[in-house]
């Protein structure tokens, strides 16, 4: 059973911003089908799941020394670590065409929807601990504690285009709502740093209130809320292109 699985993707236009960068939306959505991948391959995919249970991403968060680029392909390994409290932990060794370019890291939960309960490490069996991973991953997914005051930002429909087969947002579009909320100024910049919490299910045609903060570390922090409970939460790092 391999205890890692690698898989390469082509960052192509749809996948660009305006400065030809990989979008961050677009970095995650390579992590998630390598996950996906390698799920499947230790069979523990959702298909291959008891009847109602799915996998449900909690947190997810990357750090990159430099900004993917159009036309470059982007080499992503995962592996799981096992479970941390009632969450598994999936990494993610993300390399350029000249060697490692960055870290993700992630938590899932067993979510089961017949019964509307999380399910704890063990009550399903998932294969294929790495004990010797590629590389080790130097950060983890903190809790993160809004700073004060936060600045309101316009509010946000889900619209079709949006939902996913889950019929919610799909994780994706929290990534370009964070985003919307630090780079619609045109600045030129890259997400170099993300952390970002899902708290709630957000549905077509609910209206998600959207807000921002300085954090005491420099990244910006990003909330959204859902008939006031958050829905998600981010903390972003921004960093010139040529950095």
């Amino acid at each position: 059973m391999e205890t890692t699985l690698t898989r390469e993707y082509l960052i192509d236009p749809a996948e660009s911003d305006w400065l030809r960068l990989c979008r961050a939306s677009a970095l995650q959505g390579f992590c998630i089908d390598a996950a996906i991948a390698h799920a499947r391959h230790l069979g523990v995919g959702d298909e291959y799941l008891q009847r109602g249970i799915v996998w449900m991403l909690s947190r997810m968060g990357f750090s990159l020394k430099r900004p993917l680029r159009y036309g470059e392909t982007v080499r992503i390994t995962t592996w799981h670590r096992g479970p941390e409290g009632a969450a598994m932990t999936r990494d993610f060794l993300i390399s350029g065409e000249e060697g490692t370019v960055g870290h993700a890291t992630s938590l899932w939960l067993l979510y089961d929807r017949d019964h509307g309960r999380l399910l704890r490490p063990g009550e399903v069996e998932v294969p294929g601990e790495n004990p010797d991973p590629p590389e080790c991953v130097p950060f983890t997914l903190e809790k993160l504690k809004a700073p004060h005051p936060l600045e309101k930002l316009p509010a946000y429909r889900a619209s079709y285009a949006d939902i996913d087969l889950n019929e919610h947002l799909n994780n994706a579009r929290y990534i370009d709502l964070c985003c919307n909320a630090v780079l619609d100024n045109g600045q030129a910049a890259y997400i170099r740093d993300l952390r970002v919490t899902y708290r709630r299910e957000v549905r077509l045609g609910q209206t998600v209130g959207q807000y921002r903060g300085a954090m005491p570390d420099g990244k910006i922090y990003v909330c959204g809320t859902l008939e006031d409970k958050p829905c998600y939460e981010a903390a972003v790092g921004l960093a010139p292109p040529a950095d």
